[in-house]
């Protein structure tokens, strides 16, 4: 039919208009590394799974940790939360349900 939308092209007129001063940015933290100590921020939670994702390139990696190591992992929210998990290059190097850091 004339003038009806494509499927998967909504109308533009239909959308709110944003002011470009209103969109705000969020404050970002580069990835870190230090000797033996690496810095970065949690990107994403798989709430099926239980996956964390980090901002963390694998090149500050390198040389740390060795496969089988365990690794201090500590939150730096209000919990507090320290974890210290083996570090596997895959989740089947552990035990269902058993936490990773991969």
């Amino acid at each position: 039919m004339r003038g009806t939308p494509r499927r998967g092209h909504e109308d533009q007129r239909r959308r709110p208009r944003i002011e470009l001063d209103r969109i705000v940015s969020l404050p970002h933290t580069r990835p870190t590394r230090e000797e033996s100590v690496i810095r970065g921020e949690i990107v994403r939670i798989d709430e099926n799974f239980g996956n964390v994702w980090t901002n963390i390139p694998s090149e500050l990696l390198t040389g740390l940790p060795q496969q089988g190591e365990r690794v201090t992992i500590e939150l730096r929210d209000a919990s507090g939360t320290t974890l210290e998990l083996p570090y596997c290059k895959t989740f089947g190097q552990v035990e269902k349900a058993s936490r990773c850091c991969t």
